[in-house]
């Protein structure tokens, strides 16, 4: 499994991807504050870190506006497995920062994140800290020109209307105005799942995707 992330070092180490970041615009997906990630970090069980157990769990929330987490899915792990399958609990109980739409308001969120309880000089927790997470889809270009070393990572967050269409997509970071054309379109022809929220009701939500471009005849590494 390899799964790509941002650090923070502590001791023991919690790494939970993503963190806020200056975004180019007003459509920001839910994220995980530096606050947050520290408040998380308490929950590592002591007998874990007694026995320098670490693992890694690749989780898909569900955020309300209000930053609660409403729902929580496991999709992979590394490391300990039982302190693993904790984490989606450890993680319903922090208040995330909520996703905001194109017009600045705060929306319902899915979020695909990376958590990492991590002990630093740890076998176990040299492989959870070295574990990276893959783009969500790789797609091929024709202009090889347009992408400098072959390949490039480019992070869209997307507004999605309450029977799954896309509104809007834009970069959470910044970038080259090309690659974020790029990103898009490719985003913009996935599926996206209808979000049902109180009264069992669709909703609008917002996410993100990581789109690797490679040039044609590239080789499609991480950039």
């Amino acid at each position: 499994m390899r799964y790509l992330v941002r650090c923070l070092f502590l001791a023991p180490i919690l790494i939970a991807t993503p963190l806020i970041a200056q975004a180019p615009s007003r459509l920001l997906a839910a994220q995980l504050g530096r606050d947050e990630a520290n408040a998380l970090l308490a929950f590592y069980p002591s007998s874990d870190v007694a026995h320098s157990r670490s693992a890694a769990a690749v989780i898909k929330l569900t955020i309300a506006p209000n930053g609660k987490v409403i729902a929580c899915d496991l999709i992979d792990q590394i490391g300990h497995a039982g302190l693993a399958e904790r984490i989606c609990g450890f993680s319903k109980r922090v208040k995330w920062s909520s996703a905001r739409d194109r017009d600045g308001h705060a929306a319902f969120g899915i979020a695909t994140t990376i958590v990492k309880f991590a002990i630093p000089g740890t076998p176990q927790g040299e492989s959870v800290q070295q574990a990276q997470r893959e783009p969500d889809v790789i797609a091929k270009l024709a202009a090889a020109n347009s992408l400098p070393g072959g390949s490039a990572d480019v992070k869209v967050s997307l507004q999605i209307g309450p029977t799954a269409n896309i509104i809007a997509c834009e970069p959470s970071v910044p970038t080259g105005s090309s690659l974020t054309s790029q990103a898009c379109s490719v985003a913009e022809k996935l599926k996206f799942d209808v979000l049902n929220g109180p009264g069992n009701a669709p909703v609008g939500y917002v996410t993100e995707r990581i789109i690797r471009l490679v040039a044609d005849g590239a080789d499609p590494q991480p950039r």
